[in-house]
């Protein structure tokens, strides 16, 4: 079961999931996702964003994030529930930097991943 609870403070209001904490606390945050690679092709409208769950590991699902510099703010972009991840976003001849973070069974998200353009 998962509760949901506001908590309101001088910061506002937050949602948290209280059953992904607990999760998070016992089990610790999934592992990161590796070999992260960006493939845009000449031919291609859209890059492709490929990378490797690691070994024994499962997943529920991915959140991508994309920035414009590699040391810039990622903004969530999108989601998969498989490790590849076309930006069909992404505007012709402009240049981005990708990372990917894993999402456990239980919700829980892990670390993002290094960077890749």
């Amino acid at each position: 079961m998962t509760i949901w609870a506001v908590v309101n403070g001088a910061r506002g209001s937050q949602e948290l999931d209280l059953e992904n904490n607990r999760a998070e606390r016992v089990l610790g945050k999934p592992p990161v996702p590796e070999h992260l690679n960006v493939l845009v092709s000449p031919s291609a409208m859209h890059p492709l964003i490929t990378w490797d769950l690691p070994q024994g590991e499962t997943a529920s699902g991915y959140v991508i994030y994309r920035a414009d510099r590699s040391d810039g703010v990622f903004d969530p972009i999108g989601s998969s529930a498989s490790p590849r991840f076309v930006d069909t976003l992404a505007a012709p001849g402009d240049r981005y930097f990708y990372r990917v973070s894993l999402l456990d069974e239980c919700g829980v998200e892990s670390p993002m991943s290094g960077s890749a353009q």
